[in-house]
């Protein structure tokens, strides 16, 4: 009795491992049919067994049958991309019999997942329009527009890591396309790096050397970051290409401006003096090239009156029997003062609200002894609350 079951055992055994070239066949029957959940259920299997897993023809007909699902569920990107897996596997076998046909199947995919992932783009189905460029970069990984379009819908999809790792690899492949770096760059700032981004906007000023736009954002960094002297030389270079550029302008003046602030506080009167100098002379650069620039001028009256309120603090501490000495030190500041005037005045004319503005020319007034336009602006401040 055990014999006779040990024989019919043997005997399925031979009759599963049979079935799998006639599953094939069958696939194929179905596949001619449409019928593509049954053409699934035989092909699946096959792709494992020993005896036709290793056929080209077997990977081939489960190509065709995956792709016949997405042309009856439209944007059905998996099954594509499964239809791409397989018609690979079948072109890595030895003696395909199917490569001529594959190129044409691949030709007319790349053209489905491209139009798949600019419409779930379009309904901001970001996960599902990235595996659609994800899907063209598999049947040609250098593809740049697939792989420039796969790493806009990581980031949008708040796949960060996924998206700087297509950016790195369009730098890698030399694409020309400015925006790779900003956009990079700005990765890396949202997960603040700020090493990375400072090579990566570095990089992108090496391959665009035209470009000021990183040579902007490389300056920005550097202010931010304090390293004022590499800020200097880098405004230096822009304003070379383009001396009237007063936004270059008015940030090199408040590097000059701040640097003076600190080495004021060092006590080191000979490099406070001379950035002081490079900020007032960089400033009214500036306002000559643009003479309604707000910041330029109010700046300008506050390099100006930073200097008086020194003074003044020094000479309301002179004794009050040293009257001559006195009248001498304010003599002095209020030549500092009469200069900040005008570019606080014109700064009012072009922001007649400013609060900081109003209140710089209320205590400028004052100390000039200039009650009426003092207390007009105290009014004017009033009037703002």
């Amino acid at each position: 009795m055990k014999r006779i079951v040990f024989i019919i055992l043997m005997a399925c055994g031979y009759f599963a491992a049979y079935a799998q070239p006639s599953n094939v066949q069958s696939a194929w029957r179905y596949l001619g049919y449409k019928e593509f959940d049954k053409a699934k259920e035989m092909i699946d299997p096959a792709i494992t067994n020993d005896k036709t897993k290793n056929s080209s023809k077997t990977w081939y007909y489960r190509g065709l049958i995956y792709e016949g699902f997405y042309d009856t569920i439209k944007y059905d990107v998996a099954s594509l991309t499964t239809a791409v897996e397989s018609y690979k596997r079948s072109l890595e076998l030895d003696k395909s019999d199917y490569a001529d046909e594959i190129k044409t199947r691949f030709l007319i995919i790349n053209i489905e997942f491209f139009q798949a992932g600019m419409k779930m783009y379009g309904t901001k189905r970001f996960d599902v329009a990235l595996k659609a460029f994800q899907g063209v970069i598999l049947i040609n990984p250098t593809d740049s527009g697939a792989m420039k379009n796969a790493a806009i819908c990581a980031w949008k999809g708040n796949n960060n890591a996924l998206a700087k790792e297509y950016y790195a690899k369009l730098i890698q492949m030399n694409f020309n396309d400015i925006s790779i770096y900003s956009s990079l760059g700005s990765l890396y700032l949202e997960d603040k790096d700020s090493t990375k981004y400072y090579e990566t906007i570095k990089a992108g000023r090496t391959r665009y050397p035209a470009n000021t736009d990183f040579m902007n954002l490389e300056v920005a960094y550097l202010i931010a970051a304090n390293k004022s002297n590499d800020a200097i030389e880098g405004l230096k270079a822009i304003l070379n290409k383009n001396p009237n550029d007063t936004t270059m302008l008015f940030a090199l003046a408040s590097i000059y401006d701040k640097l003076s602030v600190d080495y004021s506080k060092k006590g080191d009167m000979n490099e406070f003096q001379k950035n002081f100098s490079l900020a007032e002379e960089t400033y009214k650069k500036a306002i000559e090239v643009k003479p309604d620039y707000f910041k330029a001028n109010f700046n300008l009256g506050a390099l100006y009156i930073n200097i008086a309120v020194d003074m003044i603090n020094k000479a309301n501490d002179i004794p009050t029997d040293k009257n001559k000495e006195y009248e001498a030190a304010k003599a002095k500041y209020e030549v500092i003062l009469r200069q900040a005037k005008p570019y606080f005045e014109k700064a009012l004319d072009l922001q007649p609200k400013d609060e900081g503005t109003l209140t710089a020319l209320r205590q400028l007034y004052a100390h000039l002894n200039m009650t009426d336009k003092a207390q007009e602006m105290k009014k004017r401040l009033e009037g703002n609350k």
